[in-house]
């Protein structure tokens, strides 16, 4: 192969585009050991939920929920041959998903699988969307929703297009048992407006952790389990999460918020 040349680099491999299949060619060929030069901006994953999709619903037409996604991809390349999934093998597409998630995990960004199957996860709207990989700091929130015991959904003063109110609404049919709180982000009190990002890299200081928790811990009640928006750090956010669920005192998880979302940072 002919090596790219440019102010002296040189690389087997360029990839143009920093989106998630950008993203992924390069996981995959630095693994390889293959030299590789990745180009672009910070590309689309601003707008992402930080979720891994295989397949949630098919078909499309009639909104047919899919629980086990390589049932639904077996459906959708029988009917669409033409389709991507058609080219790949069902083992080769799994290896990859693991390869995938096993390169976040040593990056610092843990996810969970519900073996084989799509797991059912809230959405800042308050319906629900069932998606194959989710971040560790989800988890707790599918049991709860499963269990649908004594819940306490948090946010924040000055923050749009995220309400508790509205998801308590939307599913209290379904689950009685949960409740909103609003409460106002440590330091941000004469703040009018905030921001998902801004309160993530707040929470990476220690002190802010210790003032959330409080906060939250005094709103408890019987609650058994806390949701709260995705938040959870940027750099940390395997100690951010650990060190507020060990205060709170109760399974904590997050919600995925409107973009931007900090998971799909």
């Amino acid at each position: 192969m002919t090596p790219l040349y440019h102010n002296g680099r040189t690389s087997d491999l360029t990839i143009i585009g920093t989106g998630m299949a950008g993203m992924a060619a390069a996981v995959f060929a630095a693994n390889r050991k293959i030299d590789t030069v990745l180009i672009g901006n910070t590309g689309a994953s601003t707008f992402a939920s930080g979720m891994f999709d295989l397949l949630g619903v098919y078909p499309l037409e009639t909104g047919r929920i899919r629980i086990d996604p390589w049932a639904g991809i077996h459906a959708l390349v029988s009917e669409n041959p033409e389709h991507p999934y058609a080219r790949i093998k069902p083992k080769s597409l799994m290896a990859a998903v693991d390869e995938m998630l096993a390169y976040l995990k040593n990056a610092g960004l843990d996810y969970c699988t519900n073996g084989k199957l799509n797991s059912a996860v809230i959405t800042p709207a308050g319906t629900t969307r069932f998606s194959y990989a989710i971040p560790a700091s989800m988890k707790n929130g599918v049991k709860a929703l499963q269990e649908k015991k004594n819940c306490l959904l948090v946010d924040f003063h000055g923050m749009k297009e995220y309400n508790t109110r509205q998801i308590v609404s939307v599913l209290h049919k379904k689950w009685p048992a949960l409740r909103a709180a609003r409460i106002t982000f440590p330091g941000y009190e004469n703040v009018s407006e905030v921001y998902t990002e801004n309160m993530a890299r707040a929470l990476e200081v220690p002190e802010n952790r210790k003032a959330l928790a409080v906060a939250v811990k005094s709103l408890l009640g019987n609650a058994e389990s806390v949701g709260m928006p995705a938040i959870f750090g940027i750099y940390t956010t395997r100690r951010v999460f650990r060190e507020l669920a060990n205060m709170i005192g109760v399974p904590l998880f997050e919600i995925p918020t409107l973009p931007p979302s900090v998971p799909g940072l």
